[in-house]
This record gives C-alpha cells, sequence and structure tokens, in this order.
C-alpha cells in the first residue's frame, strides 16, 4: 500500500538536478513538502486516511520524506536489480541534502 507514498521518482529526479545542476534550493523546496507530509503522518492508518485532509496538495506534490537507515528495497520491485544501489543512494542522498533536517 505504501510504494506511491514515497514518490521515489520525484526523489531521485532531485538527486539527478541537484547532481547535474546545482539545483539544492529547488531540491530543498520540493523535499520540504515531502517533511511537512511525513510530520503529519500515521503509519497506523491507511494511505486514504492519511491523504484524505491533504485534499489538493496531495495531488500536486504527493509523498512523505524518506527516513534515515530504513530499508525500502520492498518498495522497489520494479527497479532492475542491477540499479537498486544507485537508487538507494539517490534516495538517501535527497533525504540528507534537501531534506529541512539537513545541516
Amino acid at each position: 500500500e505504501y510504494v506511491d507514498v514515497y514518490q521515489f521518482g520525484q526523489i531521485v529526479s532531485l538527486y539527478n538536478m541537484v547532481q547535474a545542476w546545482g539545483m539544492l534550493d529547488y531540491g530543498k523546496d520540493r523535499y520540504g513538502t515531502f517533511d511537512d507530509n511525513l510530520a503529519k503522518w500515521d503509519f497506523k492508518r491507511s494511505v486514504a486516511e492519511n491523504t484524505a485532509p491533504f485534499k489538493m496538495m496531495w495531488g500536486y506534490m504527493p509523498g512523505i520524506a524518506t527516513e534515515t537507515g530504513k530499508d525500502y528495497s520492498e518498495l522497489l520491485l520494479e527497479v532492475p536489480d542491477k540499479n537498486k544501489a544507485r537508487v538507494a543512494e539517490a534516495i538517501e542522498f535527497a533525504r540528507k541534502y534537501c531534506s529541512k533536517k539537513a545541516k
């Protein structure tokens, strides 16, 4: 149920934009929404229950932030095995440098 909640495609695209074009401020702006969404998220509730209060904003910038040290490999089933390590690296990079918690 949580596969689409993380929006890994958007997170990896933030990694690509920062790496290729230095768009760190953009990455922080976009990832900040993930941070805000995660702060309101209750993992004991369903996705539908969690997203109901977001209404229009969930459609505009859906997703929640990833968390340090968490293994997301079970949610990356459609990523080819040869690319999983690179995708995991991109996810961690985006969290580390784009999150509001970044130092």
